[in-house]
């Protein structure tokens, strides 16, 4: 894989003894994101001179500040001092030490804001501070874009964060995604929340948690325009949306359309819109199944073969297969599909259904 590349135009005053007359490139690896899985190291390269444009070859101590502003003031971000090889003015140096951690190193938190770059060479303060542009953060999250690798066993350091604002004003991540170890299955994979420590990258109140089993925690409520629980279920025979159905007598866990009035097998009916949809199979097993919904509200087909329907009234199996009618003053316990939320005065028709059998 390539690295992405960033340039920044080094110079210095006239007046100094040393010159950075040209940059050739920064390159920052992906792995900023750790796209592709590459160290996090921040290439420079430059071409250093003396204040009278003589190349210069040696070994030089050179340090290197990001900062958050653009003229040095306040505290740098990130610093690190290393030796350089020149060889006629030019060098090439590698910022960062590889692997990313969350409290050391060049943690991807300070890319959150905008940086500006400083040189120090052998004591000397080159200037002015250089802008770190952000083509290789942008370029890492272009469509396609790969998030991979090993990162830390940090379980808040987080891959990639959404913030509410940047590092620099103090703004708080309220999305973290991580990428749990393998074989562990209650490390938050994904983090909604409300309050985060920036340094510790801990989520004070977290409000949504989905875990690597899959498993999902929430304060609040779900919320969906369906309105009603259903579940996969094996079906004899065909059964279309609004039908009425019955336990099968043929199989274990399975159902069919209703075929008798009053008939105390009744379960529920097919789901049209489920808001929520249990017994969902690991894998397709080739199996006929449709969604039974159990409790809440459904379209019902419904027949007036009892008397016409009005809202309030109970509902069981018709004679009609795959409908429901009114109830009898006393239906039998056991065949109650639930209560009309809405009328028929002949014929069939659907109507709204709360199901509630007993």
């Amino acid at each position: 894989m390539s690295n992405e590349h960033v340039r920044l135009p080094i110079v210095s005053r006239s007046s100094s003894p040393l010159r950075i007359l040209r940059s050739l490139a920064v390159l920052a690896s992906a792995a900023l994101l750790a796209a592709c899985g590459a160290p996090n190291l921040v290439g420079m390269q430059g071409r250093l001179t003396n204040s009278s444009g003589v190349p210069l070859n040696g070994s030089y101590m050179m340090m290197v500040k990001f900062y958050s502003t653009n003229d040095g003031t306040g505290t740098a971000v990130y610093t690190q001092t290393r030796n350089i090889d020149v060889a006629n003015g030019l060098f090439s140096a590698d910022i960062g030490q590889g692997v990313m951690q969350p409290s050391s190193d060049m943690d991807p938190r300070i890319f959150a804001q905008p940086l500006y770059a400083q040189l120090i060479v052998n004591s000397e303060v080159l200037t002015p501070l250089v802008p770190v542009t952000g083509a290789p953060y942008a370029l890492s999250l272009t469509p396609g874009a790969v998030v991979a690798g090993s990162f830390t066993s940090a379980p808040n350091f987080a891959v990639l964060s959404v913030m509410n604002g940047s590092a620099a004003t103090g703004g708080s991540p309220v999305l973290m995604l991580g990428i749990p170890s393998a074989g562990v299955v209650d490390t938050p994979f994904i983090k909604a929340c409300r309050n985060t420590d920036l340094e510790a990258r801990g989520c004070d109140d977290p409000k949504f948690i989905v875990n690597a089993d899959g498993t999902v925690n929430a304060d609040g409520a779900y919320s969906s325009p369906a309105a009603d629980f259903a579940e996969w279920m094996l079906v004899d025979g065909e059964a279309e949306a609004g039908d009425v159905l019955m336990i099968s007598d043929a199989q274990d866990r399975a159902v069919t359309r209703s075929s008798e009035a009053g008939s105390a097998r009744i379960i529920g009916a097919v789901s049209t819109k489920p808001g929520f949809i249990g017994g969902q199979p690991s894998d397709d097993d080739g199996q006929h199944r449709v969604m039974v919904a159990m409790v809440g509200i459904v379209p019902v087909k419904v027949s007036a073969e009892n008397g016409a329907i009005r809202r309030g009234d109970l509902l069981v199996s018709a004679a009609t297969p795959g409908y429901a009618m009114r109830a009898g003053a006393q239906p039998a316990v056991g065949t109650v599909l639930g209560k009309a939320l809405g009328s028929l005065d002949s014929g069939t028709g659907v109507v709204e259904v709360v199901l509630m059998t007993r």
